[in-house]
């Protein structure tokens, strides 16, 4: 059997087998700070998650998230069209991820909780440019440059992977909700781009948001 058949078949006797028991679900957003060295911007980050109680304080569940990627930086390679030389490489593209997660909180009211995912992106829009920095002669053998960007959205892939793990603290609230503060690492294997200059753009996460558990207990077993 596959070892994606096998992961859902065990997703699926975890819920089944705790139908009714304890679960929780809950949305964040907030910022990501890359750490690839690369002049970007912020990388915005929301996200959904529902979980259902595996073991004592063990949770399991999908997470669904958009992130949108921005991406600026000098380079220095061979231009698409065989002449002149790419100088610098822009990119903005956006994923929809969806990761099984894994989540473990500790003590008797779980107000901390670590938690692991791993999953796909799928390409949501975006675009990629690169400038081409051409020297060439004149008629009178004088020596300019042309500069021109090229259309190198063709590089951005499809589907991208994605793995994250962090930490959660949950500040209690009235009506079983809590306000929740996390703070993330995730990477993406292959990058965000399949020329040249892949972006291997690893980042950290800070989001804030709410979640609730259900049914209705203050004390989680």
């Amino acid at each position: 059997m596959r070892p994606g058949k096998l992961l859902l078949l065990f997703c699926l006797l975890i819920f089944s087998k705790n139908a009714v028991a304890q679960g929780m679900y809950g949305f964040r957003g907030g910022l990501g700070f890359n750490t690839g060295g690369y002049h970007s911007k912020k990388t915005p980050v929301v996200e959904g998650y529902w979980m259902l109680k595996a073991l004592p304080g063990l949770y399991a569940g999908i997470t669904a998230g958009h992130q949108r990627y921005s991406v600026n930086q000098d380079v220095s390679g061979p231009a698409p069209s065989g002449t002149g030389t790419i100088y610098n490489v822009r990119q903005k593209s956006s994923y929809l991820f969806l990761s099984p997660t894994i989540d473990y909180g500790f003590g008797t009211r779980k107000y901390f909780h670590v938690f692991a995912s791993a999953g796909a992106g799928f390409y949501a829009g975006g675009g990629q440019w690169s400038e081409n920095k051409e020297y060439y002669f004149t008629t009178t053998k004088e020596l300019l440059v042309h500069n021109s960007d090229i259309n190198t959205s063709y590089n951005i892939p499809g589907v991208i992977m994605k793995y994250s793990f962090g930490f959660t603290e949950r500040i209690p609230t009235r009506g079983y909700w809590n306000i929740t503060l996390t703070q993330e690492y995730s990477g993406l294997p292959g990058g965000i781009s399949n020329g040249p200059f892949p972006f291997n753009t690893n980042y950290f996460a800070f989001t804030v948001g709410i979640m609730h558990k259900y049914p209705m207990v203050f004390v989680e077993y």
